[in-house]
């Protein structure tokens, strides 16, 4: 009954039509998605065609052949690519009509395979989510924001107690923290909602758009959150904690008298002390030994505990010292006076080694595959009616593919440095034997073959040596280098020789299973190093912003197409000696698509492989042929939704994620955190400072710097777990919003446990007395967790218990209850209090 009446809901007209639309709305992403990138890679190759032979293919139109000539002497070169586009779609279309252009479109087929492979097999990369991130964000702000909210609103309890609250008090303090903390939490997930579905297509294109858009949202909901519960926003200075216990007091003295009028003498009084009330018992709250004792024993002042060793002061001085150093360390890298001595040279060599020899060996393997396990998923994907994917791998397997005793392996190139040299050497001796150059020249050319390598590099692992012989031309000639149609095929051919003598060949890699055992080892050291160089690292992205126009002239000007001043000419060498060049990075090439890809059909074609296999043999039997042929149709029709589902998907560039969704979380998490840390860090202040009616600054200050340090450590945790949960379980996280949320809700839990723990913080609700023994025993640990407890008492300065209260002081309700409940014997018994104190 209930699945009958969820069925007809689910089809009704209110949930029905906008899901229709939003898979209309999806599918046409895909066509748009499917038009732009075949556009732009006809766009790509029809760039390398001569624009003469272009001229001469559309003569009969003139129309066009006027826009090109238009475009060529005005030198719009933006205007004159799209033509050169529109007409080679004409021939491509008519290739009877162009037989000169024969090679060009044979090439041209080849370049537009390969190209949409690469597209068409973005779904099957693991650091790809399945998803739009306009709801997984969203999704796992609510994921991940519900489980600390209850560890929180047990904090606000502990730290209530601590300040001399009843148990009843606690309670509303930590039911307040936790609406507050849920009140924020759907703030933020809602707001999130709004936001990233308005700008859905730069959530899921735009990697730095997310982090920025969820440090908005979160400021927004703390704020919002705080005025919703009538808490302070700000740090509370003295008289303003007055000023709130004072409104407080009068709404609470209302309230009481209204109890008194409706139950008589059974109330239980608030513990809002008077202003000037100085009982250091219950009544004053996060205050230090008392100052009498103090006074009448001078050794115990020796004694006093030292300022915390976490303030803004050290704080300062540590950023200056890691601004420094990492200014220093960066010159010493990038500098030419430095950067090719032995020393440096040694480091990274052995860094390198290191690297190579202990944790590539964990994290990676060399990608193989047998031929048969690859032509069973061949053979799969056609029988599913999947030809094009599956001629597309056997495309790229054939092109990159290396096959040996019946084992394909795939290889990529690279040039070192010291081969680079030599190739470069080699082809100038070449193609000076002909022409004679100068010395000016003869750099220039230099130059020019070095940064068409440079700036290829995904044409150089994928063995297309020709682009990057084009690309080197292209670049002599913008210098103003005159070459004849002989020079230019002997410089080509030089080139292209030289590059495939010296080129180094490695194999594919991909990551093992034990990939997430060498992170956790590493990604707390790696935390650590980025924790220290974050302050040059945001140095340098401002400078780099300021100097950002004459870095964009400065790369021109290595391709011959502008001209730095001897002003800007001054600044990028200061710029480059400090902080070296910035090097384009390759892009995917095939070859790792291809193993991606492979792995992850290996897996999905295996069900309708075995249906297909026990089909087979049921007919060779003649027995369970209709139980055979249903499982073999629908494995087959499944493998066909999945492998045509992945296809659209990687063309969908505005509601799928192109982004790494696993990296993207925890740059998101860091960037929230470190908001949420700053109002964290507020409320523990202020709650001292209201609770002790703001006389107790230092104990305000103590707890804040406890906070600081918590965050920090916090953020420890979170980048190391949310890296080795992210990464051990990424295609969970990748594959579904469900297999998301499954990931991030252990990882939450995991991290708010570790990082109270780190502290010597309770994780559930104590008693005075159990935080009293809770203390106690940390201060007395021995071995590392008592040295290491004692580090994090000097951070913050941070007291024990018995230091901050009277040793003969009670704090439990029961006491405070006796005290107050009897209204008769209240005085006697204050008088009594104040003679033992």
């Amino acid at each position: 009954a209930l699945e009958n009446k969820a069925d007809k809901i689910y089809r009704s007209n209110i949930l029905r039509i906008p899901r229709k639309l939003k898979e209309l709305d999806e599918k046409t992403d895909i066509i748009q998605g499917m038009y732009e990138k075949t556009s732009e890679t006809i766009k790509d190759f029809a760039k390398r065609i001569k624009t003469d032979d272009i001229l001469k293919a559309c003569a009969d139109d003139k129309e066009i052949s006027a826009k090109i000539k238009h475009c060529i002497s005005t030198n719009n070169t933006d205007l004159l690519n799209d033509l050169k586009k529109d007409v080679f779609v004409n021939i491509l279309n008519n290739p009877e009509k162009n037989p000169q252009f024969k090679q060009s479109i044979q090439e041209a087929n080849e370049f537009i395979k390969e190209k949409l492979y690469k597209a068409s097999n973005k779904f099957f990369d693991k650091h790809t989510g399945n998803y739009n991130t306009a709801f997984e964000r969203p999704l796992c702000r609510l994921a991940s924001g519900i489980v600390p909210a209850i560890f929180l609103a047990n904090d606000a309890y502990n730290l209530a107690i601590l300040c001399g609250d009843t148990k009843d008090m606690s309670k509303k303090e930590a039911r307040d923290r936790k609406q507050q903390e849920i009140t924020r939490v759907l703030i933020t997930a809602y707001m999130q909602l709004l936001i990233f579905g308005a700008f859905t297509k730069q959530v899921n294109t735009i990697s730095w758009f997310v982090p920025v858009a969820s440090a908005v949202t979160v400021l927004g909901s703390e704020i919002i959150s705080r005025m919703k519960m009538k808490k302070p926003i700000l740090f509370l200075s003295k008289e303003k904690a007055k000023e709130y216990n004072l409104k407080k007091n009068t709404k609470n003295k209302t309230a009481e008298n209204n109890t008194v009028q409706n139950k008589g003498n059974n109330i239980k009084p608030a513990l809002n002390p008077p202003a000037k009330q100085n009982t250091p018992g219950i009544f004053t709250s996060f205050k230090s030994s008392s100052e009498p004792t103090q006074q009448n024993n001078p050794k115990e002042k020796k004694d006093e505990p030292k300022k915390a060793l976490m303030n803004i002061k050290t704080l300062s001085k540590l950023v200056a010292i890691a601004l420094a150093g990492g200014f220093v360390l960066s010159f010493i890298k990038n500098s030419s006076y430095t950067k090719n001595s032995k020393l440096v040279k040694d480091i990274n060599k052995l860094g390198k080694t290191l690297k190579n020899k202990f944790y590539d060996k964990i994290a990676y393997k060399e990608f193989e595959m047998s031929e048969k396990d690859f032509n069973g998923i061949i053979e799969s994907l056609k029988e599913a009616d999947c030809k094009e994917i599956a001629e597309g791998h056997e495309f790229i397997k054939n092109k990159y593919g290396k096959v040996t005793d019946g084992i394909i392996k795939m290889y990529k190139s690279s040039l070192p440095e010291a081969n680079m040299k030599k190739a470069i050497d080699t082809i100038l001796t070449s193609i000076t034997q002909d022409k004679t150059y100068s010395e000016q020249e003869i750099k220039i050319i230099n130059q020019a073959i070095q940064t068409a390598i440079k700036q290829n590099k995904t044409n150089l692992a994928e063995n297309k040596f020709s682009e990057i012989a084009e690309k080197a031309i292209k670049i002599i000639k913008n210098k103003k280098i005159q070459l004849s149609e002989k020079e230019t095929t002997n410089i080509t051919n030089s080139i292209l020789n030289e590059l495939k003598n010296n080129i180094k060949s490695e194999a594919v890699k991909v990551e093992t299973k034990t990939k997430p055992l060498a992170d956790i080892v590493t990604e707390p050291f790696k935390f650590l190093l980025s924790f220290i160089k974050f302050p040059f690292k945001v140095t340098k992205g401002l400078i780099k912003i300021i100097v950002g126009p004459i870095e964009k002239k400065a790369a021109k000007e290595l391709i011959g197409e502008a001209e730095l001043t001897k002003y800007e000419r001054t600044i990028h060498k200061v710029v480059t000696e400090i902080f070296g060049t910035t090097e384009e990075k390759a892009g995917k090439i095939s070859q790792d698509i291809f193993a991606n890809a492979l792995e992850e059909l290996s897996k999905k074609t295996a069900p309708f492989r075995q249906a297909q296999k026990s089909y087979q043999t049921a007919l060779k039997n003649g027995q369970n042929i209709e139980k055979a042929k249903n499982v073999y149709e629908k494995a087959k029709n499944k493998l066909l939704i999945y492998v045509s589902s992945a296809v659209e998907k990687s063309f969908n560039g505005v509601t799928q994620s192109s982004n790494k969704n696993t990296d993207l979380a925890m740059m998101a998490k860091l960037a929230s955190s470190a908001v949420t840390s700053a109002f964290l860090v507020a409320d523990n202040y202020n709650m001292v400072m209201i609770k002790s009616d703001g006389e107790d600054k230092e104990g305000a200050k103590e707890k804040a710097n406890e906070r600081i340090i918590q965050r920090l450590s916090a953020l420890f945790y979170q980048s190391m777990l949310i890296n080795w949960f992210n990464s051990t379980f990424r295609s969970l996280y990748n594959s579904s919003l469900k297999g998301m949320t499954a990931v991030v809700i252990p990882n939450s839990l995991t991290t708010e446990v570790l990082t109270r723990k780190s502290i010597g913080m309770p994780l559930g609700r104590k008693t005075y007395e159990e935080l009293q023994e809770l203390d106690e025993k940390n201060n007395n640990r021995k071995g590392f967790l008592g040295a290491y407890f004692k580090f994090m008492r000097l951070l913050t300065g941070k007291k024990p218990l018995k230091d901050r209260l009277p040793k003969n002081q009670t704090q439990t309700e029961n006491n405070i209850n006796n005290l107050l409940i009897n209204r008769t014997n209240q005085e006697t018994n204050l008088i009594k209090l104040f003679l033992k104190q």
